[in-house]
């Protein structure tokens, strides 16, 4: 499909059950070639259950973001300038803004929509206080260090020295926290302040963790010795790691459907998230893919990183009728015709396979070559000692 300068996209965002909208804004000159593959786009103040008539198509406008330190800011990247699969075009425009992006990243559209929603969900007197002390670098003392009213991350070191966690309040920015225990009082503050997102906790010392009626975006958690692990609605991203019980049970939105989990090595097979969205195993010895895919179904994004490491049943991953991205790296232990063909994989947007078997990155290469003109994103790059193949 020919991409012009005006193009609107509308993608299906699941999370919304709505539509979400873009427009191309540039397509830098083919003579550059650092350039000629990438166009730009930026995303748009649109949502719609259905997608847009011609008059709603008209009246659209740039989305301008604020939600925590974006002021005012649009979501205008630069993207491979492949369509993805599921983006449907709507009509043309003159481009909604003129000026040139200044940014990379991947298709994402109606990430900011939904983060924009997100935020003005918070009652508008702590916005505005974030705002304000996000500006604010007068010192303050917490735990007896001296930091800036504006500081977004505080680290275990600092949290081992505060005795009294209402010292806290002093920093409206803060977003993040490191720390080692998982105490009541942290809870209680974390359900407290909206704005805290990210929680990593390096020694939890205890069998249950109740995080409901949070706002966590991402949680680092050492799980050993951690039975039950129950997360907030809003929650999208979890690591583990430590030696993990046979007995976790991880309660989540939906059995984990909207859910990105990290595990080291292999993953749990029964620990509550039958619906999990997208699962990350990293520093992979050696993995059966079979008994993964018959306890996550529902996988949309599965990602491997070896250490490397070899893989059983890759053929399996035809099981996985919703996949959307495959991604591995130094996995090997598979033929060529382990490996699925394209109409097994009939959602695949991205495959991105990093050091992988000769013959594998050849035969995969072949056979998804015409996937490509379709919209899927792919590379495959056999393992450096014997050669590179590349798309």
């Amino acid at each position: 499909m020919s991409i012009s300068v005006g193009d609107i996209y509308c993608v299906f965002v699941e999370q919304m059950q709505k539509y979400a909208a873009c427009q191309v804004t540039s397509i830098p000159d083919a003579a550059s070639k650092k350039s000629q593959s990438l166009i730009s786009i930026v995303e748009l103040d649109w949502a719609g259950e259905t997608l847009p008539d011609e008059a709603e198509l008209r009246q659209m406008k740039p989305l301008y973001c604020d939600f925590f330190f974006w002021n005012n800011k649009l979501d205008h990247i630069y993207v491979e300038a492949t369509i993805p699969k599921g983006y449907i075009w709507i009509g043309n425009l003159p481009p909604l803004i003129t000026e040139k992006s200044k940014s990379y990243g991947t298709w994402h559209v109606g990430g900011s929509f939904y983060r924009q929603w997100q935020w003005n969900q918070i009652p508008a007197d702590k916005r505005q206080q974030f705002k304000e002390a996000a500006k604010d670098d007068t010192l303050v003392q917490i735990g007896g260090e001296t930091i800036r009213r504006s500081t977004i991350v505080i680290h275990q070191q600092t949290m081992r020295q505060i005795h009294d966690l209402s010292e806290l309040a002093k920093l409206p920015c803060l977003t993040r926290i490191h720390t080692a225990e998982a105490s009541d009082p942290l809870i209680a503050y974390i359900r407290s302040n909206p704005f805290v997102n990210e929680l990593h906790l390096d020694n939890p010392s205890r069998r249950s963790l109740d995080l409901r009626d949070t706002n966590l975006k991402r949680l680092h958690l050492n799980a050993e010795g951690v039975e039950s692990i129950t997360l907030n609605k809003e929650l999208n991203q979890l690591s583990l790691w430590g030696e993990l019980s046979p007995n976790l049970h991880i309660g989540a939105e939906e059995a984990g459907r909207w859910l990105t989990v990290t595990f080291v090595d292999s993953p749990p097979l029964h620990c509550g998230l039958e619906q999990l969205g997208a699962l990350s195993l990293h520093k992979v010895t050696h993995v059966d893919l079979l008994p993964i895919v018959q306890s996550y179904p529902g996988l949309r994004e599965l990602r491997l990183s070896g250490k490397p490491g070899t893989i059983a049943n890759m053929n399996s991953t035809s099981q996985l009728a919703q996949l959307r991205l495959f991604s591995t790296q130094d996995i090997f232990g598979f033929s060529p015709d382990e490996f699925p063909n394209p109409d097994q994989l009939p959602h695949l947007t991205a495959l991105w396979m990093d050091s992988l078997p000769v013959e594998a990155a050849k035969s995969i290469k072949t056979r998804y070559k015409k996937e490509t003109v379709k919209g899927l994103n792919m590379s495959t790059y056999e393992a450096a000692q014997t050669g590179l193949v590349s798309q």
